[in-house]
């Protein structure tokens, strides 16, 4: 994947610390320009959060439905 193609793309943390060192949040800020959310970026997000985030509401969703639409036929399948 090149940078162009991160265009679309946030990168969400909740505040582990090696995402607080420097050059790490340098590097998240060069990377992804104004698309983070997380403690101290441009979207602020509490660190450690048990709130919902993108994931639960849409990527999860995704996948349990691509999962479940075919059932396996057999259970050595499964």
């Amino acid at each position: 994947m090149s940078l162009s193609d991160l265009r679309n793309v946030w990168f969400q943390h909740d505040g582990p610390p090696p995402h607080k060192v420097s050059s790490v949040q340098q590097y998240i800020r060069d990377t992804f320009q104004q698309q983070v959310i997380g403690y101290g970026s441009c979207v602020e997000w509490p660190p450690r959060s048990p709130d919902l985030n993108p994931l639960d509401f849409f990527l999860w969703g995704c996948i349990e439905q691509r999962v479940h639409a075919t059932p396996p036929p057999t259970l050595q399948e499964l």
